[in-house]
Formats: structure tokens, sequence, C-alpha cells
């Protein structure tokens, strides 16, 4: 087992707090748009993602995974 500073492990939680987040807000995309089809339900919703989003914030969320593995998982 590896032994690590408290600072580097609270910063790279940190930042993988923030590219969760950020992670989160390109799933949510934008408002929800209300189906008027009949053959839906009244309930229904839909919402508009950006696949471009989704794509960059997947890539910027594994990156922190491999830097937390990088850094914290190397023996000492």
């Amino acid at each position: 087992m590896a032994t690590h500073a408290k600072h580097i492990i609270d910063k790279l939680a940190a930042e993988l707090d923030v590219r969760h987040d950020k992670l989160k807000a390109a799933l949510d995309g934008s408002e929800p748009i209300y189906a008027h089809d009949s053959l839906k339900p009244k309930h229904y919703a839909e919402r508009s993602i950006k696949s471009e989003d989704i794509r960059i914030a997947v890539d910027d969320f594994q990156n922190i995974l491999k830097e937390i593995k990088a850094t914290l998982g190397k023996r000492r």
C-alpha cells in the first residue's frame, strides 16, 4: 500500500468532482421537449443532447481517471 500527500489527493478529488459535474450537465442536455405525438404519453419528454458535448465530457472524465491512476496507482 502506498502513501500519498493529502493535498495531492484533495486536488485530484476536487478535479474529479468538477469533471463529474460537467459530464452530468452534458447528459442533462437542454430543456425537455414535451411530445405532441398522440402515440406517446402526455408526460413523455425528450431532451436535446449534443453528441459532441458528450464526447468531450466523457474524454475529460476519462483523463482525470487516468491521471488519478497514474498518480495514486504507483507503488512507493
